[in-house]
């Protein structure tokens, strides 16, 4: 029961730097290396007041996430092992032994963590029943802090990023799931006073605004929902360079392509000024 219509997640971080949000929606389906999946755009926000509600919109680029389910485990692609791995085991039971992947624990190098589960039940979520199950991670930190986590079935990871990870050091980010909702599933808060959305952003909804193909050939079809016609368009090397612009003016905007070398492209819209969505384009022949 994973990533249904409309699936959308925020997470909460805080870090030395000051507070955030990362969002996940789901966009669509796709194949990554012969595997069928999800496709999870992610749009990163910073606190630009350090907790006064006033985000703005980070315009690093962040790259999808790729994910799919099958027999009570979820998966997601990494890029850093070219691999899926599994992270959320929800036919879990107190006493299993879970492998977890991982690439900061000790150092950068590790990819693992070991963890034993301690409980596991059934939680209700408004009229939801839905699995969970709670554990600590076993593996020794070289600073003597000690990790845990909870899954729950269908939001995913309630206490870490949604593809949990562990740092080994005192000045990490920390996160915790904000809100869920899909089609079918009311707005869950799962922080107290958490809002859907903070005040003063201006999110551009990732399902108002398609790419496709891509990877692409000698042209690209751009797709966006009447609120965003009008925006300006432009895509970019791996180096910054802009290499074109144009404005969509239209619902369903076709853009040749053909005299784009193979690679790999940022291709962003902006709107009143603003950089608001990224995403990676791929040109192979």
């Amino acid at each position: 029961d994973w990533c249904h219509q409309g699936a959308k997640w925020h997470y909460y971080w805080v870090s030395l730097g000051g507070p955030g949000l990362d969002v996940y929606t789901y966009t669509g389906d796709t194949v990554v290396v012969g595997r069928p999946c999800h496709q999870l755009s992610f749009i990163k926000y910073t606190d630009a007041y350090l907790g006064n509600n006033n985000y703005r919109i980070d315009t690093t680029a962040q790259l999808p996430l790729y994910t799919y389910a099958t027999n009570d485990t979820t998966y997601f692609y990494y890029a850093m092992f070219s691999e899926w791995l599994p992270v959320y085991f929800i036919n879990a039971h107190a006493g299993d032994t879970l492998v977890i992947p991982n690439y900061a624990f000790h150092t950068n190098s590790d990819s693992i963590v070991h963890a034993v589960v301690d409980s596991a039940g059934i939680t209700v979520i408004d009229t939801n029943h839905l699995r969970y199950y709670s554990f600590h991670v076993t593996d020794s930190c070289i600073l003597g802090m000690t990790f845990s986590g909870k899954v729950i079935e269908r939001l995913g990871m309630v206490d870490n990023a949604m593809v949990p990870f562990w740092h080994c050091r005192t000045d990490d980010t920390y996160y915790s799931l904000c809100s869920y909702q899909d089609d079918s599933f009311a707005l869950y808060q799962a922080m107290a006073g958490c809002l859907n959305l903070p005040s003063g952003i201006k999110d551009i909804e990732s399902t108002a605004f398609h790419l496709y193909p891509n990877p692409a050939q000698d042209e690209i079809m751009i797709s966006i929902d009447g609120s965003l016609i009008g925006v300006s368009l432009s895509i970019s090397d791996i180096n910054g360079r802009n290499i074109l612009s144009r404005q969509l003016n239209l619902a369903d905007n076709k853009m040749s392509v053909s005299e784009l070398a193979n690679g790999i492209y940022l291709l962003t819209i902006s709107q009143n000024g603003q950089q608001a969505v990224s995403r990676k384009l791929v040109i192979t022949r």
